[in-house]
C-alpha cells in the first residue's frame, strides 16, 4: 500500500503540516515497512476502540465501524501493523520499550467527520523537524511523508459506492419475444367460457 503524500506548497507558502503529530509504522501489501506522519491538526488522540465491527462488503482502506469515546465512527486501515504485538513495535528513540498505547488507533478529524486509523503502530508522538517542502517531517535523519487522511477517507467512500453501484444494477430486460398460445403450458391457459344454454354436463 503506497503512502499518500501531501501536495508540495507554493514557494513562500506556509508548510502544509504541523511540526507536532503522530508517527506511524506499518507494513504494506508487499510486507515492506513504511512510515507516515499524521499532523496534530488532524490526529486528535490515540484511543482504544471498542465493539469493532467488520462491515460485510467493505473495501480497503475501509475496515468497518467501532465505538470511540461513545461515538460510532468509521474505521480505516492503512496497512498491517509492523509488529505482531506491542512488544515488537519499533522502540522510542529514548527507551528500549515500545511506546505506550502503540497498538491503539489514531482518532482523526477531517472537517466534520471523525475516523479512526488502524493497521499501524505508533512509533513516536511529539514535535519533529519539518521537511524543506513542508510535506512531511524528518525522523532519525530520514524523510517521512504526511498521510493525507482526507484522501484516504475519500478513497474508502469511492470504493464503497462503486461496489454498491455494481451490486444494484438492474437485471437484463426481457428478450421481447411474445409467447404464442402454443407456448403457454396447458395448465396456465384460461379455460373456455361456457356457451349459452350449455348444460355443463348436467344430464337433466
Amino acid at each position: 500500500m503506497s503512502s499518500l503524500r501531501a501536495d508540495a506548497p507554493r514557494e513562500g507558502a506556509a508548510p502544509l503540516v504541523d511540526r507536532g503529530g503522530v508517527l506511524l509504522s506499518y507494513q504494506d501489501d508487499d510486507d515492506h515497512t513504511a512510515l507516515v506522519f499524521i499532523p496534530a491538526s488532524v490526529a486528535t488522540r490515540i484511543t482504544a476502540l471498542t465493539c469493532v465491527i467488520d462491515v460485510p462488503g467493505a473495501k480497503p482502506p475501509a475496515r468497518g465501524l467501532a465505538l470511540a469515546d461513545g461515538e460510532v465512527i468509521t474505521v480505516l486501515e492503512i496497512g498491517k501493523p509492523a509488529g505482531a504485538s506491542p512488544a515488537s513495535a519499533p522502540p522510542h528513540p529514548d527507551t528500549e520499550h515500545a511506546v505506550p498505547g502503540s497498538d491503539r488507533a489514531v482518532l482523526c478529524v477531517i472537517g466534520s467527520v471523525r475516523v479512526a486509523l488502524t493497521g499501524g503502530t505508533v512509533v513516536a508522538t511529539g514535535t519533529f523537524d519539518l521537511l524543506p517542502d513542508g510535506t512531511g517531517v524528518v525522523w532519525r535523519g530520514e524523510p517521512v511523508p504526511a498521510l493525507d487522511v482526507r484522501a484516504l477517507y475519500a478513497r474508502a467512500e469511492t470504493a464503497i459506492w462503486a461496489d454498491r453501484a455494481v451490486s444494484s444494477r438492474p437485471s437484463a430486460p426481457p428478450s421481447g419475444r411474445s409467447s404464442t398460445p402454443s407456448q403457454i403450458p396447458a395448465r396456465a391457459r384460461p379455460s373456455a367460457p361456457p356457451r349459452p344454454n350449455d348444460s355443463n354436463g348436467d344430464p337433466s
